[in-house]
């Protein structure tokens, strides 16, 4: 009963936010694994229909879609990195046509292409403006923290999932799924401590980060800890006010406090050390290479192949399973023409970021320059963890902060370029009545 209620409550909490800011419903397609999960395994009504959840989200998505039609959104404002992404998967789509087993990549398109088009093609839709997604990591922050916080309280875990409800084989969630939450939600924590804030609101930031790294680490998801330990040190030096002495003093002070504080955690939760040892890793990090490789291999034996790819989905072909790193993944299945935008779309991204840093700093504009931090930080996680899990079709939340951070730029751009005109048209008025004498 506990997990039918609160599953009903936050989406409906969700859904009065987004009736009331559209950018509301960005945060509830972020949360949406962990809701899911958390209702999957604490209701039987969830876990025997699996897609509500799916649904509910989508539902507040087209409701927030809605609102922006109505604003007059203007799909020609989309950023480069946007239109990529819908160029890449367009494209990985295109290469069914040569897929060497056609049933497996259609049932895997069938599984995935509904979370692509939510989350990478419309979702990024949502946001026009720095405060938008600044409400957007808000609720994020408040929702996905309170799943988070239920699943470790009250949620049944397994060997690292969570249990799925009256299943008795004692099937389990994907942990790496409520891992990307925890995630998620210690970086904008983290981040975010360094904005102004009232103690009460910096208290619970520190409360969020740790409940995120507690759900890290009971899922036992390595790649997930590390990315966010890598997306935190990206991201609180952006939002720092000054890049002096003292503000990276502070950051590794609040740094080394969750960090012993985690370790506390680690300790508490009875943590399988094995999982965590660096032999183990470098031996799963060596067999993703080795799959990686060998789906390369495949690809390069045919120059025309190499080229336009062995088709999307093809490792289940040749290897009877994904390679894990999806980089690797697009150069092999989509070939040079692939990994071309995939490249691109990355660069894009960061180099949005740098653009949008360097405009909140040129401006002054603190508020701009933490959003844009947590925006960058997010950024960074998503992208990292493409390197040790999941595959093009599931990477879409990285391709959807590309969109995100390139659109804002150019945002910025278009106010600097608005100023500057009437600059030079009050400059040419002040100077106009001099010509005339």
């Amino acid at each position: 009963m506990l997990g039918l209620i609160t599953c009903l409550a936050l989406l409906l909490l969700l859904c009065i936010g987004t009736l009331r800011k559209s950018a509301v419903a960005f945060a509830a397609v972020l949360c949406l694994y962990g809701l899911k999960q958390w209702g999957q395994s604490s209701s039987s009504l969830f876990a025997t229909n699996r897609t509500l959840i799916n649904f509910a989200i989508a539902i507040l998505v087209a409701i927030g879609m809605i609102r922006e039609w109505r604003s007059n959104v203007d799909v020609r404002s989309m950023s480069t990195a946007w239109l990529l992404g819908l160029i890449l998967y367009a494209y990985a789509f295109i290469t069914l046509a040569w897929s060497p087993d056609i049933d497996v990549a259609l049932n895997r398109w069938s599984l995935e292409i509904p979370y692509v088009l939510m989350i990478a093609v419309v979702a990024p839709l949502l946001l026009k403006r720095t405060e938008d997604f600044r409400i957007a990591s808000d609720w994020t922050l408040l929702v996905g923290g309170v799943v988070c916080l239920l699943a470790l309280v009250f949620g049944k875990w397994g060997n690292r999932g969570l249990l799925v409800n009256g299943d008795f084989l004692r099937s389990e969630t994907n942990p790496l799924a409520i891992a990307s939450l925890g995630g998620t939600i210690s970086v904008i924590a983290m981040v975010s401590v360094m904005a102004p804030m009232s103690r009460f609101k910096r208290i619970l930031c520190f409360i969020a980060a740790l409940v995120g790294i507690a759900v890290i680490l009971r899922s036992g998801s390595r790649g997930q800890l590390v990315a966010a330990i890598l997306a935190v040190l990206i991201g609180m030096p952006m939002a720092a006010k000054k890049r002096s002495i003292g503000a990276w003093l502070t950051m590794v002070i609040l740094v080394a406090v969750v960090a012993q504080i985690g370790w506390w955690i680690w300790d508490q939760m009875g943590v399988n050390s094995a999982r965590w040892s660096g032999e183990r890793s470098s031996e799963d990090a060596e067999g993703r290479l080795t799959m990686a490789t060998a789906l390369i291999s495949a690809a390069t034996s045919d120059p025309v192949k190499f080229i336009v790819g062995t088709s999307n989905s093809s490792a289940f072909h040749y290897l009877g399973f994904y390679p894990h790193v999806a980089a690797l993944e697009v150069l092999a299945e989509e070939g040079i023409i692939g990994i071309s935008l995939y490249v691109a779309i990355v660069v894009l991204a960061i180099r949005s970021a740098i653009k949008l840093d360097a405009h909140a700093r040129l401006h002054n504009d603190f508020t701009v320059r933490y959003v844009v931090a947590i925006l960058t930080a997010l950024f960074v996680f998503e992208w990292f963890l493409t390197f040790k899990q999941g595959s093009l079709l599931s990477s879409v939340y990285a391709i959807a902060y590309a969109g995100i951070l390139g659109r804002l730029a150019k945002r910025a751009d278009g106010m600097a370029t608005s100023i500057n005109s009437e600059v030079t048209l009050e400059d040419r008025g002040s100077s106009l009545p001099n010509l005339m004498r």
